[in-house]
């Protein structure tokens, strides 16, 4: 799957889950993302990354089946979670979604999004919100193709602390993902990629993913020399 957007007014071809368009020339910036089953065939002249994730296979799996493969603690809390009628979880638009995560990004000392950063290619990506007491307080955005997900964005936010507290926000997250695995099973996107696990100071974060009872794999990207080089210079 191909995706075109521009960085720094520079344009740049993501070709996703291990799908190359052959009819993009070397000379771009380009990269192939998420190369998931190691099986693509790179062209010699790429420079390739290794890295790794979790995937929450969701074939064949029942609302049920996917609760009974998530630590016994946060089952606990998401099935507790579905009682409560505050929390309403659903599909959101990408300005929803941008505004949030925008106003969650210096919390973390994050980028902030452009308001146009999903706009030519919103059939790739996925929206989903949830909302304690009608207040967005958790977001997430995916990019997805025919058989996998994988989660791009997420805003863990909440501008209310008087009507929402932090431990319900905390538990507003958990749930939006369990949503986000049933609506994508629904839609037969049966891999659930987590976008990502590392370690250091991103380990409370693995910690939490590895929650959901995903199966670690490794993968690669693969980089087009000049983003590759752009890449090491602008780090």
């Amino acid at each position: 799957m191909l995706i075109y957007r521009l960085v720094n007014k520079i344009p740049l071809f993501e070709h996703w889950f291990s799908e190359f368009e052959t009819n993009v020339p070397f000379y771009y910036f380009s990269v192939i993302r998420a190369d998931l089953n190691n099986s693509f065939n790179k062209p010699w002249f790429y420079f390739s990354e290794r890295k790794s994730t979790l995937i929450s296979h969701l074939k064949n799996k029942s609302d049920d089946d996917i609760l009974a493969g998530m630590r016994k603690k946060l089952r606990y809390d998401i099935k507790k979670i579905l009682l409560n009628e505050a929390f309403e979880c659903k599909v959101i638009t990408d300005d929803i979604f941008v505004s949030h995560f925008n106003e969650f990004a210096p919390t973390k000392s994050l980028p902030i999004l452009s308001d146009k950063r999903f706009k030519e290619n919103l059939k790739q990506h996925f929206f989903t919100g949830v909302y304690v007491n009608e207040i967005l307080v958790a977001s997430h955005c995916y990019i997805y193709s025919d058989r996998t997900c994988r989660l791009l964005y997420s805003a863990l936010h909440n501008m209310n602390t008087e009507v929402v507290d932090s431990n319900q926000s905390q538990s507003a997250n958990k749930l939006l993902h369990f949503y986000d695995m049933i609506k994508f099973r629904d839609r037969n996107v049966f891999n659930y990629d987590w976008g990502g696990v590392s370690t250091g100071s991103l380990a409370g974060i693995d910690n939490f993913k590895k929650g959901f009872g995903g199966e670690k794999i490794n993968y690669e990207d693969h980089y087009s020399p000049l983003y590759y080089f752009a890449l090491k210079f602008f780090k």
